[in-house]
């Protein structure tokens, strides 16, 4: 089981174990392609945090619009994203995500990275 390695941006994120901002996975290539699942927990809180980008944006405050993972430091975030091509984030996703080869397959690499979150909520309510 994956292990989650990004926080949601949303501030006002209240889904997580704690209520506050909720962690959970997200892979290499979502963050390449700046997929919302790069961003926030779920497409709510994706909404939310643009809604907030945009707020600061119109108060000339700056916007760091890089994923927050618990994996990397912010430059080590920054320089995977910036000195990586797709192919090769694409690759490291594929490979992290061996186990899933037939998940992707049949539903797609979209709704495997929505399975494996669900496992991990499922999990960590067990705890």
């Amino acid at each position: 089981m994956l292990e989650p390695n990004h926080i949601c941006k949303n501030i006002n994120c209240t889904k997580g174990e704690d209520g506050g901002r909720k962690h959970f996975y997200a892979c290499d290539y979502c963050n390449k392609t700046y997929s919302w699942r790069s961003m926030a927990c779920c497409i709510e809180c994706y909404d939310e945090y643009m809604m907030q980008v945009a707020q600061a944006r119109s108060q000339n405050k700056p916007v760091d619009l890089y994923p927050e993972r618990t994996d990397k430091t912010h430059k080590e975030v920054i320089d995977s994203i910036e000195n990586t091509t797709i192919e090769e984030a694409k690759n490291k996703t594929m490979e992290e995500l061996s186990d899933y080869k037939e998940d992707i397959k049949t539903i797609g690499l979209n709704k495997t990275i929505d399975k494996i979150n669900k496992g991990i909520t499922t999990k960590n309510k067990k705890k």
